[in-house]
């Protein structure tokens, strides 16, 4: 008997697969080793307190004991079995979506002088054509009009999910441009839904009306209002009735965000759009089992060949090491040591960030910790013209910021990470990055807010540090290996390119 494959809106299944040898491989496949799991009681077993062994193998399962997958998993199911020279059947149950006629924001798009490039068509045109996927264009690359321009041409009623608050306004000051409608806006405690239309949505608060206790997908750095606990179930309500689902920054959305919303809804489609690689662990394919597999693929290298952003040249500066640190010292007693009150290192930022501004380069210093920025920042402000911004600012001061660094009344930002997405600032020209981490995602991004065109722009300044120290040497490496990989120019100290 040939198995079958039945494909469902929210969920797939496996029947009649009698194979038990090939379905353990396939559990494999689709499964992923949990971070940190060889260290839990139970990947070592143990025998409880009603003498059942307890064991786990480490394993994040995403195929059911009753063969059941999310349909982001059919491309891996489907690749599996042919790889196997395994024979199965389709049956698609999902029902049949209707199209809609598009609507045209163009028009106002040329007259906003913000003229979709090819690519970003192409993209839109690709993901029309697909129930789900992700949509990767890098940072630069004019993502959020691309999410316009696919709920356009998809015009029906949409939610687009955003992390934090400066996206929370930005896209909804975006579309409220665009769109000849009332644009919703449910987060950081409003809740206006525009029921039938489009909705820009906190993830966080759209998680916290269906009951996720945990607060994990709010960005500590830029917190958000509650909205009042009678309004959930109009958010509910209107999470369920939403036929199309767009989640902005997918890459950086806790799974258990993702998992809570796609649990609840009963979406006809439902896309990820990411400026930034996957983190390049084998958990990636949770997000991907959410929201499927790459239907778009845009690199910042392609869109540095073809001139629509500029290039960056990334410089790394070796810091000395710090020999009061022990070797097994904890990751955060190092990195308040040895970043935040490392007086060598700071006067190399400064130094640096001085240089960047003397050869004209409107440069933004990013930091993690506020402590750490305000030593920059008090700093800095005494030898050259800068502002600092942070979660506490407002996005009034944050436009008025803006507007200094863009008519050069100041020459510098000093900034938390909160401007390391979702900003458009095409002015920038130089970077500094004062904190450490490993994370390709941020690092990505972080590079991305420098590398958008602008006029007289040829190129982008970046300023990095090789950290002599343990748990930080090994970060930095990982930074350069991340760059390289991008094939942006970057040097090592005492490294052959």
């Amino acid at each position: 008997m040939v198995a079958q494959i039945v494909i469902g809106r929210k969920i797939c299944q496996i029947v009649d697969e009698k194979d038990s040898e090939f379905l353990k491989k396939l559990d494999v496949e689709i499964s992923f080793i949990v971070p940190g799991s060889e260290y839990s009681k139970a990947f070592k077993g143990y025998t409880n307190e009603a003498g059942d062994f307890i064991c786990w193998d480490g394993r994040h399962h995403l195929l059911s004991t009753k063969l059941n997958f999310a349909p982001g998993l059919l491309h891996r199911v489907e690749q599996f079995y042919k790889l196997h020279k395994k024979q199965y059947n389709l049956v698609d149950h999902r029902f049949k979506i209707e199209i809609a006629k598009p609507a045209d924001i163009l028009p106002v798009l040329y007259e906003q002088n913000k003229i979709p490039y090819d690519y970003q068509l192409d993209a839109v045109n690709t993901a029309a054509n697909h129930d789900y996927g992700i949509v990767r264009i890098a940072t630069g690359g004019g993502k959020s009009i691309c999410i316009a321009l696919l709920t356009a041409k998809l015009n029906k009623s949409t939610c687009i999910y955003v992390i934090g608050t400066s996206l929370l306004y930005q896209i909804h000051k975006l579309f409220s441009s665009l769109f000849d409608e009332k644009i919703g806006v449910v987060g950081d405690g409003i809740c206006d839904i525009q029921s039938g239309g489009i909705n820009i949505v906190s993830c966080w608060s759209a998680n916290i009306a269906l009951g996720l206790k945990t607060n994990k997908n709010q960005d500590e750095d830029e917190p958000e209002k509650k909205i009042p606990p009678e309004k959930y179930k109009h958010i509910k309500n209107m999470l369920l009735k939403t036929q199309v689902h767009i989640f902005d920054e997918c890459q950086i959305i806790h799974a258990d965000s993702l998992q809570s919303i796609l649990k609840y809804i009963n979406a006809e489609r439902i896309y990820g759009f990411s400026a930034s690689p996957y983190s390049e662990n084998s958990s990636d394919i949770l997000i991907e089992s959410y929201l499927g597999n790459k239907i778009v693929d845009i690199s910042a290298k392609e869109l540095i060949d073809k001139g629509y952003l500029v290039p960056p040249k990334i410089r790394f500066l070796t810091v000395p090491p710090n020999p009061d640190i022990k070797r097994k010292e904890p990751y955060k007693s190092v990195y308040t040591k040895y970043i935040i009150n490392n007086d060598v290192r700071n006067d190399m930022i400064i130094k640096g960030t001085q240089k960047l501004c003397e050869q004209d380069f409107k440069t933004l210093v990013l930091f993690q910790s506020l402590n750490h920025g305000q030593i920059l920042y008090e700093r800095l402000k005494k030898i050259l013209p800068c502002e600092i911004i942070s979660g506490a600012s407002t996005n009034e001061e944050r436009d008025i910021v803006r507007d200094k660094i863009e008519s050069g009344k100041i020459q510098c930002v000093v900034a938390s990470k909160i401007l390391d997405i979702g900003i458009d600032w095409p002015c920038l020209s130089g970077l500094v990055l004062a904190p450490a981490g490993k994370s390709p995602i941020r690092s990505i991004q972080r590079i991305g807010r420098v590398m958008r065109k602008s006029p007289l722009k040829t190129m982008a300044a970046v300023l990095e540090f090789a950290d002599q120290c343990v748990h930080l040497l090994g970060h930095s490496e990982a930074r350069y290996e991340i760059y390289k990989r991008e094939q942006f120019d970057v040097s090592w100290p005492n490294k052959k390119q």
